[in-house]
Parts: structure tokens; C-alpha cells; sequence
């Protein structure tokens, strides 16, 4: 498992335009469409390479 300590991973459970939740609905689960771009771009600009879960099995399993 010393692997799983150079891969970090970000997770959302919603980008959304932030007038599509309620008010009263919107809490930490969510992340406003343009700040996840923000996160997009910034990874992108700092050389970080996204995978998948499919991708970190095989990298676990000494695939890739």
C-alpha cells in the first residue's frame, strides 16, 4: 500500500451551477462548475496526469 501514498485523489460528488440547488440545499458535497475548472486547469498546469480507478488498479497490481 505504499503506492496509494504517491497517488492523491480529489473527489466530488457534484459540479453544478450553483442556481441549479437550492439555497438551502447547498453544502460541501457540491462544487460550483467553474471552481472545478479552476481544479482543472490548475492540475493541468502543474503537470499532474489524471487516471482512473482502472488505471490505479493496474498501477496497484504492478500492471503499469
Amino acid at each position: 500500500m505504499e503506492k496509494l501514498k504517491n497517488i492523491p485523489i480529489i473527489m466530488h460528488h457534484y459540479v453544478m451551477e450553483r442556481s441549479k440547488v437550492p439555497e438551502k440545499d447547498w453544502c460541501d458535497i457540491y462544487v460550483k462548475l467553474s471552481e472545478f475548472e479552476k481544479q482543472m486547469e490548475y492540475l493541468n498546469t502543474s503537470n499532474y496526469t489524471t487516471i482512473d480507478f482502472e488505471d490505479m488498479g493496474r498501477i496497484l497490481d504492478n500492471k503499469e
